[in-house]
């Protein structure tokens, strides 16, 4: 899989907590992490909530990130390397059985290598939101 990290981003972004995006189409795309044909960026500034990192994604023509199983594993490292331990928001939401991606309107299935080992667990509260750790 090829990997493209672009650097400015990493200089000028890890000051603060970051959220993480995609775009919904390579053309328009800003520079960012390109993992198997998705694009993600960061930008700064971590709203306290998921409704906030919303908002700001939709405020900029952006949605919260939807990374396919494949890309996981990957952009984990990549973030780690970059950010260390910041954890960032994407579009996952549910209850306390199911977890969705509201775009691609499926379910985020309980061995995706997004949930942490022992997850996901029976704590959830209803309306839960996801974040990439």
């Amino acid at each position: 899989m090829e990997e493209i990290y672009n650097k400015r981003m990493e200089s000028e972004n890890i000051l603060l907590n970051s959220l993480l995006m995609s775009s919904s189409g390579l053309d328009r795309c800003p520079e960012g992490i390109f993992l198997s044909n998705q694009c993600f960026t960061i930008l700064g500034d971590r709203p306290s909530n998921w409704t906030e990192a919303k908002k700001r994604c939709q405020s900029q023509g952006l949605v919260l990130a939807e990374p396919s199983d494949n890309v996981v594993v990957p952009l984990r490292r990549l973030l780690l390397q970059g950010y260390g331990g910041t954890s960032f928001w994407v579009n996952a939401q549910g209850n306390l059985r199911t977890f969705m991606w509201p775009r691609a309107n499926k379910a985020l299935e309980s061995d995706s290598p997004l949930w942490s080992p022992g997850q996901p667990g029976d704590r959830a509260t209803p309306l839960h939101c996801l974040a990439l750790l």
